[in-house]
């Protein structure tokens, strides 16, 4: 178990990793503010990873 010294405060967190989640990132880290970007996929991509086997992030 962590102390309270380990623990970590964000700005913001953003809950998905699919193509508005990740616009979302893009804006942020333009700022100072600190985010964490949570989804249940292992990659980002969110609905894309279901739906369109030729679509590519970047």
């Amino acid at each position: 178990m962590k102390s309270n010294s380990e623990h970590k405060i964000y700005d913001c967190i953003i809950i998905g990793g699919g193509q508005a989640g990740m616009s979302v990132g893009y804006f942020f880290r333009r700022t100072k503010l600190e985010y964490l970007i949570l989804d249940e996929q292992d990659t980002v991509g969110g609905a894309w990873l279901k739906t369109l086997d030729s679509l590519k992030l970047f």
